[in-house]
């Protein structure tokens, strides 16, 4: 029989393990610009009111890539830009250069991002 101390950090450190997975599982959901949007504000230490505006403003961009159909493009292109972003004292930063080819697919589906 183990001991009781033992059961209740063995719940503890299971429970902890479930919230990770969660908190994982939410942030692996998220979209290409919603992730942008967080990592930004992350490192910016963003106000509430300055994350939920770029939140509200990254909402619109994606309704205007899929209703001019070209969310796929728009996903790949930003997916890149997040991939090229870093934070570097406090402040962050995204190498659009590294995202040409993508930036050149969104083009030719829309003339919209050129």
């Amino acid at each position: 029989m183990r001991p009781k101390a033992f059961s209740k950090s063995l719940f503890r450190f299971a429970a902890a393990i479930a919230s990770c997975a969660a908190i994982v599982a939410v942030a692996a959901c998220a979209s290409p610009e919603e992730a942008g949007v967080n990592a930004a504000c992350s490192c910016e230490n963003c106000s509430q009111g300055d994350f939920q505006s770029a939140l509200n403003h990254a909402a619109a961009d994606r309704q205007q890539a899929d209703a001019l159909g070209c969310g796929g493009p728009y996903d790949d292109y930003r997916s890149c830009l997040n991939a090229y972003s870093t934070c570097v004292n406090g402040k962050y930063e995204t190498n659009h250069d590294a995202c040409g080819q993508e930036k050149a697919v969104l083009c030719r589906c829309s003339k919209e991002y050129c």
